[in-house]
């Protein structure tokens, strides 16, 4: 249905880890003028747009979901995509605060933990970034370099290469 914004929503968050980027942000912006309120839509656009590397307008877009729903379950994808977002700007200090609040809710996901490891690795906070990563084994054993290539779409390679390079400083094998 044209007219159902979840359903613009949900094939933009598909198409966002296709990494059909431009045509995920076309869905979620459609998900959004078709529902000004649509918090999560809000989220998924500002995370794809870092994934589009355009950490810049995601943080609006991230924090009008913040703004939006603040009491949301889920809020630690807003908090770890808001990092992410920080960490591609070079704004390490709060990428490192947003990280950590997206590791203190009982339903976070392992990749809160390594935005976390990431980004205290390259402010040469090494054991707690090794602590951090260790956090991601304890949910995700199996994380590799290879699944962060593989799952995290940036579209722009030195984005993720330098998000690959906090990891391994934090202990990632490559």
């Amino acid at each position: 249905d044209g007219r159902e914004p979840f359903a613009h929503f949900a094939l933009g968050r598909v198409l966002t880890m296709a990494r059909e980027l431009d045509e995920a942000i076309a869905e979620l912006e459609q998900a959004i003028e078709l529902n000004l309120n649509f918090a999560h839509a809000y989220f998924g656009l500002g995370n794809t747009l870092t994934w589009a590397g355009q950490p810049g307008p995601a943080l609006d877009r991230i924090d009008t979901a913040i703004r939006l729903n603040p009491r949301d379950p889920s809020m630690w994808t807003f908090q770890a995509g808001r990092a992410i977002a920080l960490f591609v700007l070079d704004r390490l200090d709060e990428a490192a605060d947003w990280a950590h609040r997206s590791t203190q809710s009982s339903s976070t996901g392992f990749w809160s933990h390594g935005i976390e490891a990431a980004v205290l690795a390259h402010l040469g906070r090494e054991q707690e970034a090794a602590a951090a990563l260790a956090q991601v084994y304890r949910l995700k054993p199996n994380f590799s370099a290879e699944f962060v290539r593989e799952v995290f779409p940036f579209k722009v390679a030195d984005h993720r290469e330098r998000f690959l390079e906090g990891l391994r400083r934090a202990g990632l094998p490559e």
